[in-house]
């Protein structure tokens, strides 16, 4: 146990993470980011502010936040500024979660009142449309390391049968990023990609059109209720941070269960911590997916009526529950390096 003095530096350290994140968020917004990811040579305040047309003292304050904390480097007479190469590539893939700070007290008020007995049941990630922006932002500046990483070294062979040519299907693919790039890299495969919101399948379809990719195609399925024609249809089925957000997650693994075929692969990758609380304690990741899941998911799942409720607070020991119950045999649970939090369920 802490003492006090040690308990209050923790405390208040709490306060100095998240003032960071704001800066770096705020920085992301309003081009200062760009302008220090681009930068050969450390930039002052001023050339940034004028590079992005922006009033200086206010690009001052936020740079000073960003060097003190440790993000960018600032030289001995604190004039200029810079991000070091070595840093830029992890800086640019993770900015895009910094956002979900302000997002999250965006939706404060809202969430709050959901806590109370006689409060609505949730709040839809429709009241706040930028969510989809920042989560689009953080998987396009992330694709290639996610499949990579996470998907393809996770599934002896995989690479090769897309290589040859196999039947592929992604439910839940929103704007399609991750399934209209592995198109491109393996176009003797057959893509379906799908979401129950119709304007997001039309916008996949058009980034598809626009990239002249022929060999995939978005649709509009509701997960809970997959139309018959799709039993048995599809070599390798995967979904990706879905998992956690359904309400009725045995329905909607009951009809994957039925499109995947016989001698088929399914991947559920999904955010999941490892453990019982009490064996996460320190770990600030956990911390995250559990504020994720009141901020957004469960607040989400919760507007159904009898939702599972489950946040991508859930654990890998209730994720393996959910795949045996729907009747799959989970032949490899995959940790990526870089991404310790986001499990990949490997089922056949």
């Amino acid at each position: 146990m802490m003492n006090p003095d040690e308990y209050g530096a923790r405390l208040f350290g709490f306060m100095g993470a998240g003032s960071a994140a704001l800066c770096i968020a705020m920085a992301k917004d309003t081009g200062i980011l760009e302008a220090l990811l681009e930068a050969e040579v450390p930039m002052t305040s001023q050339e940034i502010a004028e590079k992005k047309g922006l009033k200086e003292r206010y690009v001052r304050e936020v740079l000073g936040g960003l060097a003190t904390a440790g993000v960018i480097q600032v030289n001995e007479d604190s004039s200029h500024y810079h991000v070091p190469t070595c840093h830029k590539g992890v800086l640019r893939s993770t900015s895009a979660y910094s956002r979900m700070l302000p997002l999250f007290g965006q939706r404060y008020p809202a969430v709050k009142e959901c806590f109370k007995l006689d409060g609505p049941p949730g709040v839809a990630f429709g009241a706040l449309p930028e969510v989809f922006d920042i989560m689009e932002d953080y998987r396009s500046a992330n694709q290639d390391m996610f499949i990579d990483n996470n998907i393809l070294s996770a599934v002896p062979g995989l690479k090769e049968r897309l290589e040859t040519g196999i039947t592929v299907a992604e439910f839940g693919s929103a704007s399609g990023t991750l399934l209209t790039n592995m198109a491109a890299r393996f176009p003797k495969s057959s893509f379906t990609g799908s979401d129950v919101v119709e304007s997001v399948v039309e916008a996949a379809n058009a980034a598809a059109s626009t990239r002249n990719l022929r060999n995939v195609t978005f649709k509009t399925y509701d997960l809970f209720n997959l139309p018959s024609e799709l039993n048995n249809s599809f070599d390798w089925i995967f979904i990706s941070d879905v998992a956690h957000d359904l309400a009725y997650l045995d329905k909607a693994l009951s009809g994957i269960r039925r499109a995947v075929k016989s001698r088929g692969i399914f991947s559920m990758l999904d955010l999941c911590m490892s453990g019982k609380v009490a064996e996460n304690v320190g770990n600030m990741g956990a911390c995250f997916l559990f504020t994720g899941s009141t901020m957004l998911c469960l607040a989400e799942s919760s507007l159904y009526e009898n939702s599972d409720q489950i946040g991508p607070s859930w654990t890998v020991e209730k994720a393996r529950d959910y795949l045996i119950r729907a009747g799959f045999n989970i032949v490899k649970v995959h940790h990526a390096a870089k991404d310790k939090h986001m499990t990949h369920f490997v089922c056949e």
